[in-house]
């Protein structure tokens, strides 16, 4: 189930208990994590379709890798769900675009994206249920 904190979701949930429960956030990179799919509508309307591979715990972002598509990509871009998976739906806000650039070897595109929430200030969440 998807979790959301102010505008923009933050993880999922993981773990239930009787008192709590245990969230991956999208910021949580390891191998046996979830990795969570996204999507970015460029300039030119063309979709890319992409997983979170990393985060650049310093600048607060998490990136998007291994991106060939020839869409056209600007700073700013809105970021949703891509609903690809099955585990959270289509269409939840992960934040916007702050910057695009070719990886270590020139073959694809990374993009690092501002989360919509701040990953390191979480006070209240919500849970979205599917009916």
């Amino acid at each position: 189930m998807p979790v959301i904190a102010g505008p923009g979701l933050i993880g999922t949930v993981a773990e239930v208990n009787k008192t709590n429960s245990k969230v991956v956030l999208i910021s949580n990179t390891a191998e046996n994590s979830n990795r969570f799919a996204i999507q970015i509508i460029g300039e030119d309307s063309k979709v890319v379709n992409g997983i979170i591979t990393s985060y650049d715990s310093q600048n607060n972002r998490i990136v998007m890798g291994n991106i060939t598509s020839k869409a056209k990509l600007s700073k700013g871009d809105r970021v949703t769900t891509s609903g690809l998976g099955g585990v959270i739906p289509k269409g939840i806000y992960v934040g916007t675009v702050s910057k695009i650039a070719e990886d270590d070897y020139g073959l694809a595109k990374k993009v690092y994206i501002k989360p919509a929430a701040n990953l390191n200030d979480i006070e209240v969440v919500s849970v979205a249920v599917r009916d």
